[in-house]
This record gives C-alpha cells, sequence and structure tokens, in this order.
C-alpha cells in the first residue's frame, strides 16, 4: 500500500483526480454538494466570464487561436472552444492519465498530453496565444510549484497572448481545506513582476450560484425557496452592478485574472 504522507504534490493530485473521476461528470470536475441543475449554471457562469475575459482582451476575434488549457479535467473547455471560437488549436494537459485517455477517445480532433504543467521538466515545442487554468492552481498547495506553473505558462506564451487564471485573492494566503489554497493579489504582482508580465484584469465569477444564494440566516431560507434559475438571474445582476461579496462561500468569491506579457 502507497504511504499518503510521503506522495510528492503531482502524486497527490494525480492520484486526487484519478479517484475522482468515474463518468467524467461536470458535478465530478465542480463542486459536488450542489444539485445538477446548480452545477449547469455553475458551469454557465464560468463560461461567460471566459468569453467576457477574451473579448475583453481581443483575443475572441483571432481566428487560428492556439490555446493550451492546463487542468483540462472532462473537455468542458475544449467543447466550448468549438462553439465560441474560430478555427482554434486547442491542447489539454492534465496530469490525471484517466482523464487524458478518456479525452483522447472521446475527443479525438484536439490534442491531449498527460502531464504535471508544475514541474520544472514541463515544455512544449509551440507557443500559445491563450493559456488557461480555470479553477485548478489552487489546489497546487506548494507555493514553488505554484510559481513554477506561472513560470512554465509565461515560457510558452505567444506575443501579445494572455494567461488566464482564478483565484479568490483574500488579504492572505489561505488554507481553506486539505486540498485547496487560495493566495492574495500580492502574491500574483510578485510574480508577475518576476516573470515579466501585467495583470490586466481581475474580474468576479459568480456572486450566488455557488452559494445558492447568501448563506447567512434568515435570509439563506428565502434563498433555499428560489429556483435555481431565479437564484443564477440574481447572480448576473449583482455581477452587472459590482455588488460587494458578503455572506458567501469562498467559492462564490472566485476572481479571474488576465494577464499579459509587460
Amino acid at each position: 500500500m502507497n504511504d499518503v504522507s510521503k506522495e510528492t504534490e503531482a502524486e497527490r493530485l494525480r492520484r486526487f483526480w484519478n479517484t475522482r473521476y468515474q463518468d467524467f461528470s461536470l458535478q465530478e470536475s465542480g463542486i459536488k454538494t450542489l444539485s445538477n441543475d446548480y452545477i449547469q449554471l455553475l458551469y454557465r457562469c464560468k463560461l461567460e466570464a471566459w468569453v467576457n475575459a477574451l473579448t475583453r482582451s481581443g483575443l475572441r476575434q483571432r481566428a487560428g487561436l492556439r490555446i493550451l488549457d492546463a487542468g483540462c479535467g472532462q473537455g468542458f473547455f475544449a467543447d466550448a472552444v468549438e462553439r465560441e471560437l474560430t478555427a482554434a488549436h486547442y491542447t489539454g494537459v492534465d496530469i490525471s492519465e484517466k482523464s487524458i485517455a478518456h479525452l483522447r477517445e472521446t475527443r479525438p480532433q484536439h490534442s491531449w498530453i498527460c502531464d504535471d504543467f508544475a514541474s520544472p521538466d514541463f515544455s512544449l515545442p509551440q507557443s500559445f496565444d491563450l493559456i488557461q487554468s480555470i479553477e485548478v492552481i489552487h489546489l497546487i498547495l506548494d507555493d514553488a510549484n505554484h510559481a513554477m506553473a506561472l513560470s512554465n505558462f509565461a515560457k510558452l506564451l505567444a506575443k501579445n497572448g494572455r494567461i488566464v487564471v482564478t483565484d479568490m485573492l483574500p488579504k492572505v494566503r489561505t488554507q481553506i481545506n486539505p486540498y485547496i489554497i487560495f493566495r492574495p493579489l500580492t502574491q500574483y504582482q510578485a510574480l508577475a513582476d518576476r516573470l515579466g508580465l501585467v495583470i490586466e484584469s481581475v474580474r468576479p465569477m459568480y456572486y450566488f450560484v455557488p452559494s445558492r444564494g447568501w448563506t447567512a440566516s434568515p435570509v439563506n431560507k428565502v434563498f433555499a425557496r428560489l429556483s435555481p434559475q431565479t437564484v443564477f438571474a440574481l447572480d448576473r445582476a449583482a455581477l452587472a452592478m459590482r455588488l460587494p461579496h458578503f455572506w458567501t462561500t469562498h467559492d462564490s468569491q472566485v476572481k479571474m485574472l488576465v494577464l499579459r506579457a509587460a
């Protein structure tokens, strides 16, 4: 039997995802406690944030975009690329050989790589216009590995390209549970300065959907009576009004960062 306490970061993440994936559903890569209706809306929020980030950066208008999806999971963004972008070239990388085997079988039109993108040995023979790691790198517990992931992204970034990552960005480095660490914006700023990158934008992805509304009593009882679609509509309205976050879980406070070369 393997001694879990002696696992490397890569071994831990590989075991985590190989164990978690059974039928490659969105629920397995999302928040397991959410109903299927909420999971669908959660990924709709992710998609809207991603499309908006690409539109604002000018990438969505480029034909033939070269995309690297670091932590591609079960292939949600591979499918989104086909719907939303013109003649894009998509490459997915994931540490789970189970996930990559599934993707090679179900989506052979794309390129799939089983590797650890946070390793100092990670390299690819081409550059990319868009490098994204969406709701993934907060699972990297070791700060050195986290920094190496961003360093690898910077090395693979094409001229006028963008790096898109997500984090809650608390005021201080915060470990939520045994497998999630959120890092402050100051840590990303220091990494960006070191790697010759500029943080172009920071925008929230959600307000209510991951938390299913405000969590404080008694207002949470009101949200519990609302349909997921109504909560989603309120989420979009709060996003448009830039409502400050309060009474929500850490999942609802995740933001999307867009970085470019300085």
